[in-house]
């Protein structure tokens, strides 16, 4: 995830980034690193799951939108999003702090799942 770090590297403080990516980087191992570094660095704003999304047909890789801001904040909330594909438009599914996603840290990707079996906001 070079582009990801470089992006981050780059941003001025208070800045925003939001990438469009395969949504593994949410799950696999060796992007927990990554994740504790942004969680402990920056406020991640939002995580939108396009898992559903069917805009590009063909395409196999299931994507995220990821948001966050250069800056830390200790009781930033993450919003959890979703997009409902027949409408082509986005819901939000909950919201957590700091905390529960550094207690989630090795797969962020289950936090939808969960989601979708315990909570409907």
């Amino acid at each position: 995830m070079y582009f990801l770090r470089k992006g981050l590297d780059l941003l001025d403080e208070n800045g925003i980034l939001s990438y469009i990516f395969p949504n593994t980087f949410l799950s696999i191992n060796n992007g927990t690193g990554l994740r504790e570094w942004i969680l402990e660095n920056f406020d991640i704003l939002q995580i939108t799951d396009l898992s559903n999304d069917k805009t590009f047909e063909d395409a196999s890789a299931r994507t995220c939108i990821f948001t966050v801001r250069k800056s830390k904040t200790e009781n930033n909330i993450t919003e959890f999003w979703e997009i409902i594909s027949d409408e082509k438009k986005f819901k939000k599914k909950s919201e957590f702090n700091r905390s529960f996603l550094k207690e989630n840290i090795a797969n962020w990707l289950t936090i939808f799942s969960y989601l979708k079996e315990n909570y409907e906001v």
